[in-house]
Order: structure tokens, then C-alpha cells, then sequence
């Protein structure tokens, strides 16, 4: 208990994020209580009532802040590079490769807690990537004639690249232009 008198406010915070992180992972957002992640922050549930109101404003914090991130690191990518179209739909594809290569705990939670409680995924990230998915196809030249199971399936094949690794010999690479070469052929 000493180290966490010693903590900083803003470091007790992200200790408690960590703490929460490992709690939802392990457990979900239901089976997760205020207490156990208390417990594995090793502090007092009513010091964790100190920073954040609720188990969701907890559980924002353990997500948000990271899935913005990505996203404007996107975005500011593309405004900086000169790529062209096709090289742009590449870049924002393999940058979803490696994020959720790169976040794979907090991506499965996300999934999972999306199904069950959808109110608490911020909405906002999934139609941001959405967005630069369409903006990227269509500069590419490629006509999405059902914009959303078309990206559905791009996210869905992104994620079966990731979590079945097994059944997948291509290289990153590989696979990313073998999707936009599906894309352009208007194969999805």
C-alpha cells in the first residue's frame, strides 16, 4: 500500500485503468465488480469511487482513450503523406492489421461487450473507421455497391487474419493486397 501513497493523481488513475483492464479481460464488464478491480488496484473501492463515478466511466476510460489514439494517428498519416489511393486504402489496412494485432485483449473485449452491452462501445470509432475505409475505397476507384457489408466483410476478414492465424500463410502484406485487388475486381 505504501507505493500507491507515493503515486501521483494522474498515476493512480492509470493504475486503476491497468487494474480494471486485467479485470474486464479476464472476467467482462457484468462479472466485473467495482471491489475486484479495487482489489487489483490495491486501493479502497471508495479511492476508486474518487476517480471515476461508475464501473462504465471506468470502463470508457480503458477504451477510449486508446481506440481515438489509433484513429488519429490515421488520420493524421494520410493528411501528411502523399500516397496515392490505392497506397492510402494499403496504409489504413494494415494499420488495422497491426492495432488489433497490437490491442488484441482490448479488442476481444470490445467484441465481446459490443454484443452484450452495446451502449457502452463508443459507436463513434466504428463509423470513424468506417469512414476512412469508404473515403480510401472510393479514391481507389472502387465502387462499394453495399457500403456496409462490404466493410463488414473487410473488418471481418481483418479479424480472421488476426485471430486464425493458423489458417493463414500470407504475410501482412500479402494478405492486405490480395483484399484490395478483391475490392477493385468487385469480388465482394
Amino acid at each position: 500500500m505504501d507505493k500507491n501513497k507515493r503515486m501521483t493523481k494522474e498515476k493512480r488513475r492509470q493504475h486503476i485503468i491497468d487494474a480494471a483492464m486485467e479485470r474486464f479481460a479476464e472476467s467482462s464488464y457484468h462479472a466485473t465488480t467495482t471491489a475486484s478491480i479495487a482489489k487489483e488496484a490495491d486501493i479502497s473501492e471508495v479511492t476508486l469511487y474518487r476517480y471515476f463515478s461508475s464501473k462504465e466511466e471506468l470502463f470508457k476510460a480503458v477504451i477510449e482513450p486508446v481506440l481515438a489514439e489509433s484513429l488519429e494517428k490515421i488520420e493524421i498519416k494520410l493528411q501528411e503523406n502523399k500516397l496515392d489511393p490505392t497506397n492510402k486504402l494499403k496504409y489504413i489496412l494494415k494499420n488495422r492489421i497491426e492495432f488489433i494485432s497490437n490491442n488484441h485483449r482490448m479488442i476481444t473485449l470490445i467484441l465481446r461487450e459490443r454484443n452484450i452491452n452495446p451502449e457502452i462501445i463508443p459507436f463513434d470509432y466504428i463509423e470513424r473507421t468506417h469512414a476512412l475505409l469508404e473515403k480510401a475505397a472510393e479514391e481507389a476507384g472502387i465502387k462499394l455497391i453495399n457500403k456496409e457489408i462490404t466493410l463488414r466483410m473487410l473488418i471481418g476478414s481483418i479479424l480472421s487474419f488476426i485471430y486464425f492465424p493458423e489458417s493463414n500463410s500470407k504475410s501482412k502484406e500479402d494478405y492486405v493486397n490480395q483484399l484490395v485487388v478483391i475490392l477493385k475486381n468487385n469480388s465482394l
